[in-house]
């Protein structure tokens, strides 16, 4: 939500929970015993590279005039936290920070912490995600969608660990469906597999996120040999036009990204967030399209760390 160094600032962006002190590595992360009164908020703000540590402390509070020293954008003003289901709490800004990213890419993490409004209360997926907005007006009529399951086919494990093939499912959204690639996919040599989350606002489609697997089984393979099986991966997230029909979000995902929610108000949804660990994008929906408003990468981790798994059916992880 911060304005970038050249450009406009967007509206709105995710809000990051933080454990002050916390290792910069893992900043969303559950923090310590001694840290866990201090949970709060706080926005990302920038990154910035560094030869080395030598004489800086893992982490520290900054005035605004030493921010802005380091090349920090400005915070905004006027900053209401969206949480799902919840009412709009207005946020005091706090003190700026700058912390330590011990990765093979040295680098220092700056953000500016939100004060006033009640902290993550980790007792669910919603519970830890916000959307950060400024508006002069309590955006009371806005509010932050969350994606939810609404397709399924993945099978299941027995007793001794080996996978079986779905015996009950639930379809793909037909717009979404239409947008996969061909594959001439028939049991018992191939499954289809495939878990897909769903953000609908006004009871349509708005965009999907999830993974579909094609998944060759040899003739006569025995299940000892399932972890050898070759499977087709593909994953992402998707934006429903006004037809319904699904088009895959590629701008500003790089890494790949996952779908944190979409901001909706009576004139229809307005706004998708996605991001991961230090890295966010947020993208305006204007006519059944997402057009990229803000790409921010504000902490830098190994490139492995954005690696995402979207394997389905057997699980092999454990079994190498």
């Amino acid at each position: 939500i911060a304005p970038a160094p050249v450009g406009p600032a967007p509206t709105a962006a995710p809000a990051n929970p933080y454990a002050p002190g916390a290792p910069a590595n893992a900043p969303t992360n559950a923090p310590t015993a001694s840290q866990a009164a201090a949970v709060g908020w706080a926005i990302p703000l920038f990154n910035k590279q560094v030869d080395s540590f030598a004489d800086l402390p893992e982490y520290q509070e900054l005035t605004a005039d030493a921010a802005r020293a380091a090349g920090v954008p400005e915070a905004p003003g006027n900053v209401w936290l969206l949480q799902p289901g919840q009412q709009p709490c207005k946020a005091t800004l706090g003190p700026y920070y700058a912390m330590q990213v011990d990765a093979p890419t040295k680098n220092l993490s700056y953000g500016v912490k939100l004060l006033g409004c009640p902290p993550p209360a980790r007792t669910s997926d919603d519970s830890d995600v916000a959307a950060a907005v400024v508006s002069e007006q309590p955006p009371t009529e806005c509010q932050l969608v969350r994606p939810q399951p609404v397709a399924v086919r993945v099978g299941q494990e027995d007793a001794q660990g080996h996978w079986a093939r779905p015996t009950t499912q639930t379809p793909i959204p037909p717009g979404l469906a239409a947008a996969l690639p061909a594959h001439d996919c028939k049991s018992p040599d191939c499954e289809m597999l495939w878990a897909i989350l769903q953000v609908t606002v006004d009871n349509k489609p708005v965009a999907w996120t999830g993974a579909v697997n094609w998944l060759a089984i040899p003739p006569g393979a025995a299940p000892d040999t399932q972890c050898s099986w070759k499977a087709e991966v593909l994953e992402g997230t998707f934006i429903a036009d006004d037809a319904g029909r699904a088009t895959r979000l590629a701008e500003g995902q790089d890494p790949p990204l996952g779908l944190g929610g979409v901001l909706a108000d009576r004139g229809g949804p307005r706004v998708l967030l996605t991001g991961s660990t230090g890295v966010y994008s947020t993208y305006d929906l204007v006519a059944g399209a997402a057009k990229l408003a803000r790409h921010l990468v504000w902490l830098i981790l190994p490139a492995e760390e954005y690696t995402v798994d979207a394997r389905l059916g057997p699980s092999c992880e454990d079994k190498h």
